[in-house]
C-alpha cells in the first residue's frame, strides 16, 4: 500500500459514546465506532452517519 501525500481533517462529532476503542468507516462516510463500555456488560458498535 502507497504511503499518503497529503492529509485532510475532517472534523467529527459524536456524544454519548462510552470508551471509544475503534473506528473504521465504510464506503458510505458513515464511522462505526466500538466501545468498550463501564465493564457493566454495556460494550456496543455505534453507527454515525454522514448527516450526524
Amino acid at each position: 500500500m502507497p504511503e499518503p501525500t497529503q492529509f485532510t481533517a475532517t472534523p467529527l462529532v459524536a456524544g454519548g459514546l462510552v470508551k471509544p476503542i475503534g473506528l473504521s468507516v465504510d464506503e458510505r462516510g458513515q464511522a462505526w465506532v466500538t466501545e468498550s463500555g463501564t465493564g457493566r456488560n454495556d460494550a456496543r458498535v455505534s453507527l454515525v452517519t454522514t448527516d450526524g
